[in-house]
Formats: C-alpha cells, structure tokens, sequence
C-alpha cells in the first residue's frame, strides 16, 4: 500500500512518515519546497507542490495512491500584511483540498484522510489539556 502525505515535513507528516515506513508502507510526501525538507527518510518519494489551490496538478502526484493523508494547509499568520487573509486561507484550505478531493477520486485513489489542527480550541488552555468536549475558541481565520 503506498500512502500520501501532504505536508510530510510537519512536526505530524515527519512523525507519520517514520512510522509507516517502519510498518512497510510504502510513502510518498509533497512539500512547498526543496527548502523545506528536514529530516525525511530517503525510502520516500518528495514531490514539491508551491501552491496548494483549486488548480494545483496532481496528476502525476497521484498515480498508484491507495491513501491521501492530507495534512498540508495554509497555518501561520505571522506578520501577514495581506488585507485579505481570509481568502488566503480558504485558497489553499477550502479550495485546494476539495480539489485535491476531486482529483484523487478521479485517479481512483481508495481513501482520504483530512488532518486539521488542534487550534480551533484556541490557543492556551491555562495549564489543562484541550478535550475534545471544549467549546470551540478560535482567534484567527485558520479555523473559519
């Protein structure tokens, strides 16, 4: 079975990747780019991807896919100077993974697995662990 991950450079896709490979999976992984490979296994196949949107090719990404873990989206607003970081947002986390949705159904990818973040809890939890009962306390448009 060959699994993959979007976003395999993460602090989860780099975490992933070790343990599927372990379990003889065979991985693929997509990075913006070349730069922003840290620390992955050689028995994995990179491919770099600098815009995740409603036009992305994935094509040749996809062939022979069993499983898409997508963990790949648009995060960090750090010193953003964008008027529209909403739209920013919904590009590559909206209309991009939709995209990519579409796209691997139509190269008869089995399943997809969508990863988000732990952030629409917010981002302290005054010394508790977050819980998947909390109420839901976002800051920013990641989670919109």
């Amino acid at each position: 079975m060959v699994v993959l991950i979007t976003g395999i450079n993460g602090f989860i896709g780099r975490h992933l990747s070790r343990a599927l490979l372990e379990k003889g999976y065979g991985v693929k992984g997509t990075v913006r780019s070349r730069e922003k490979i840290v620390s992955l296994s050689e028995a994995t196949n990179i491919y770099v991807t600098e815009d995740i949107g409603p036009t992305t090719d994935w094509s040749d990404i996809l062939d022979n896919i069993d499983v898409i873990i997508h963990l790949a989206a648009h995060v960090h607003v750090m010193n953003k100077t964008s008027d529209n970081t909403l739209m920013e947002y919904r590009h590559v986390n909206t209309f991009g993974t939709e995209h990519l949705a579409v796209q691997a159904a139509a190269a008869g990818v089995k399943r997809m697995i969508y990863l988000s973040t732990i952030k629409v809890n917010g981002e302290m939890t005054n010394n508790k662990s977050f819980v998947e009962e909390a109420q839901p306390s976002p800051e920013d448009f990641y989670v919109l």
